[in-house]
């Protein structure tokens, strides 16, 4: 049937996009969140590394006390927002997977609704194909009935021999 080749290839098709887009923003998603731990990892340490430097500035300017305050407080405020760029990371990948969870939702949805669209076309065209046999076997018994009153009225038109 060209109907039901059509729904099913035009569905298939976006099922197969929808699934493809999903694993590609699954991806994307998970390149991001290593990109970002990665970046507040380096930055972490780097605020360490200028600290510590900070600390032995200070400690040639003989503020020792001062020193040690200024690289944990740092170090702490690094580790936080390395910290907080993680969760954010975390929390974009999550929603990103729900959005795409419902995009498939819906193509599967679309596509429950394409089959049953295409069962109901089958059964349709299987109806009228069964209601065409009926007329078209009518119409030959017409035919038939007719070509028997035709020929028995030309035998009872025929000239006695």
């Amino acid at each position: 049937m060209g109907l039901s080749s059509f729904f099913s290839s035009l569905f298939g098709k976006a099922k197969q996009s929808a699934e493809g887009l999903g694993e590609n923003v699954s991806n994307m998603a998970d390149t991001a969140v290593d990109k970002v731990e990665s970046f507040a990892k380096e930055a972490s340490e780097k605020v360490a590394d200028v600290a510590e430097n900070a600390a032995n500035k200070l400690e040639e300017m003989g503020v020792p006390d001062k020193v040690n305050e200024f690289i944990e407080t740092a170090k702490e405020k690094a580790s936080q927002a390395a910290d907080w760029a993680e969760d954010k990371a975390h929390d974009a990948k999550e929603a990103l997977s729900e959005v795409v969870d419902k995009v498939e939702d819906k193509i599967d949805h679309l596509t429950g609704k394409a089959s049953e669209a295409e069962n109901a076309i089958e059964n349709k065209a299987a109806e009228v194909k069964e209601t065409v046999s009926d007329v078209a076997a009518k119409v030959e018994n017409k035919v038939e009935n007719a070509a028997e009153d035709v020929s028995d009225a030309a035998e009872e038109e025929k000239p006695a021999e």
